[in-house]
């Protein structure tokens, strides 16, 4: 509870109104059909999550890889039936403006600041020049930019893509998938960072089964640099080279990615001990 109680990203969702306190809970189910493979469940939730914030859409891959298609279909069907049920209350256009939006923000300039905890934030902030956004990049070298967050994506895809494959945890995968669809959208902000408490609890879980000194420091780093309020927007720490001080949302976030990785390892030894 402590830990829950003291969490920053949630005090945000209260502080900016945000939604993404519900869009956790629908995320919580999400993760309880996954792990009793209730495929229609599943996928009616992560359709709903879809129309409701365009969010879980990385679980789509998951499902895809582990080739559950039923759960696949009911998404379809989700968004679909969602999608005509609200047109006679808010019309198509309301619609079509809102994926607009949506398209048109992914290359917006605003992305690059350091509010936005992110792979893409971090690269473009660091490397690519903005006159209204980033007066004070490492160096303006957009094509740079843009190859560290292919590159550093595909990274992150395929830690997903190895747990999705080969770990025999279901908390784990999903956990990991949870971790990369935050720090893989360019648009997550403080707020949207409240989701990784389902890998935040996973993680005490697995943890407290097999306890190691490394495992818990790594963890409570991990979650200090994400839980608390630090001013990692402040012009001070925002400017050159020091904007690297600036993403301890971003570092966290990959810490617990790295803890998924040696819990999977970790669980992988304990079996072929026994």
């Amino acid at each position: 509870m402590i830990i829950i109680l003291i969490f920053q990203p949630l005090y945000e969702n209260f502080s900016f109104a945000q939604v993404y306190i519900l869009i956790f809970f629908l995320m919580v189910f999400v993760w309880f059909a996954y792990k009793s493979d209730n495929q229609k469940w599943l996928g009616i939730l992560l359709g709903l999550l879809f129309m409701l914030k365009t969010a879980g859409v990385l679980l789509w891959v998951l499902l895809a890889v582990q080739k559950k298609w039923k759960s696949l279909i009911w998404i379809m069907l989700t968004i679909v039936g969602t999608f005509l049920i609200t047109i006679p209350f808010v019309g198509i256009e309301s619609w079509l403006t809102y994926s607009d939006r949506v398209i048109g923000h992914s290359s917006n300039p605003t992305l690059a600041v350091t509010a936005y905890q992110t792979i893409y934030s971090f690269f473009h902030h660091l490397f690519m020049f903005d006159e209204n956004w980033n007066l004070y990049p490492i160096a303006d070298i957009p094509v740079l930019a843009t190859l560290l967050t292919i590159i550093f994506t595909l990274i992150i895809l395929i830690i997903a893509g190895f747990f999705a494959l080969k770990s025999n945890l279901q908390d784990l995968t999903f956990a990991s998938f949870i971790i990369a669809g935050t720090i893989l959208n360019p648009a997550s902000i403080d707020y949207h960072f409240v989701l990784l408490l389902i890998p935040i609890i996973i993680s005490i879980e697995l943890i407290r089964k097999k306890p190691t000194g490394f495992l818990w420091i790594l963890f409570f780093i991990s979650y200090t640099l994400i839980a608390l309020k630090l001013p990692y927007t402040s012009s001070k720490i925002t400017q050159g080279i020091t904007a690297i001080l600036a993403y301890p949302k971003l570092y966290g976030a990959i810490g617990l990615l790295i803890l998924c990785l040696l819990l999977s390892y970790s669980s992988k030894n304990k079996v072929s001990g026994t």
